[in-house]
């Protein structure tokens, strides 16, 4: 949950990916649901970062990318968003985001 400029909004869902071993997948599937105040922009999205061998023994990021879906002049927007991607992956780290818009400004929710 999040606010400020004058609204009041919930992030709800799930955050996900699965590591194979050289083709990847991952995305997120939830809703943003503004509360009160009135939204003009609703942007979801999801950012992935994937880490692997790099070099001669070192770990380093091998892939990073950001889905987003979003809506205007609606209090609610729900997203199932995916992609796919090939690389050697030691791990991952992922989240998703909200950024809201009304007349006053944007703020953001982030689940990290």
């Amino acid at each position: 949950s999040g606010g400020g400029s004058g609204i009041s909004t919930t992030m709800n869902g799930y955050v996900w990916d699965e590591i194979n071993v050289v083709n990847h997948t991952y995305g997120a599937y939830f809703s943003t649901k503004v509360n009160s105040g009135s939204a003009k922009k609703i942007v979801n999205s999801v950012t992935i970062n994937a880490y692997g061998a790099v070099g001669q023994g070192g770990v380093g990021r091998v892939y990073s990318n950001t889905l987003s879906d979003s809506n205007t002049n609606q209090n609610y927007l729900y997203s199932d968003i995916s992609g796919g991607y090939s690389a050697v992956v030691a791990y991952t780290s992922k989240y998703a985001q909200a950024k809201v818009t009304n007349n006053y400004g944007t703020f953001t929710i982030s689940t990290y």
